[in-house]
């Protein structure tokens, strides 16, 4: 890692000496920033630069990287296949250490674990759509978004991926190994900082102990989502 001055650039490797993975064409490159009004409140992320995958390296300009009130901007990347998947995201890092150089080795080979889901009012025993809850709608496009990820004790992802409510499904990407999953529906991609029970968070279901195996899927079939004030 080098230090500031500059702009943010990623170098990528895969942990097998080769190149990209089948199927792997494009690397984006993401930055979220915070504020405080008045709590600290990391900011929704966006894409800020796209590199080839076999480019093996990519950049994106940012004047300041302390950000506001020394917050920083956290930065990763994604791995994404040719029909949409997110293949792979490497750690995420804050810039307020004045860092301007990151590196990021991949785990392969991976497996994937698919799920599909339904919506499920739990306070009024209902059916819902996406269209009956205004962060998850299409038009006007909410805020929110249905995310499916390792499960973590605050349910707070650090570097999400925005799947749409409207989404037939989800992908998620593993090294081979035994995780617990969650599908959760968030009202933002905005959080709390240390919020130890994330307020965006609007339901979840989990899966305990899924195997992964690489070149293989685990088909979670279709779920029920249940969301708790609805």
């Amino acid at each position: 890692m080098s230090t500031w001055p500059g702009g943010v650039t990623w170098s990528w490797s895969f942990s097998d000496g080769g190149g990209c993975p089948d199927g792997v064409v494009k690397v984006n490159l993401y930055r979220a920033g915070y504020d405080e009004v008045p709590f600290v409140i990391r900011l929704e992320p966006t894409i800020q630069s796209t590199a080839p995958c076999n480019a093996g390296a990519g950049s994106f300009a940012l004047a300041n990287p302390l950000g506001v009130r020394s917050h920083g901007h956290d930065t990763w990347i994604e791995f994404v296949t040719t029909d949409g998947r997110v293949f792979a995201k490497s750690p995420v890092y804050n810039t307020k250490t004045k860092v301007s150089a990151y590196a990021a080795e991949i785990a392969v080979p991976r497996g994937w674990a698919h799920v599909a889901w339904t919506l499920f009012g739990a306070a009024t025993q209902t059916a819902l759509t996406c269209e009956d809850i205004p962060a998850l709608r299409t038009m006007p496009k909410g805020d929110g978004a249905v995310l499916f990820y390792e499960s973590n004790e605050t349910d707070i992802v650090l570097s999400p991926t925005d799947t749409p409510c409207t989404a037939p499904s989800a992908w998620l990407s593993m090294p081979a190994g035994t995780y617990d999953l969650s599908l959760a529906a968030f009202s933002s991609l905005e959080f709390l900082w240390n919020d130890p029970n994330n307020s965006k968070r609007m339901g979840k279901t989990t899966f305990a102990a899924q195997t992964i195996t690489p070149g293989a899927t685990l088909e979670l079939g279709t779920v029920q989502l249940p969301l708790t004030d609805y």
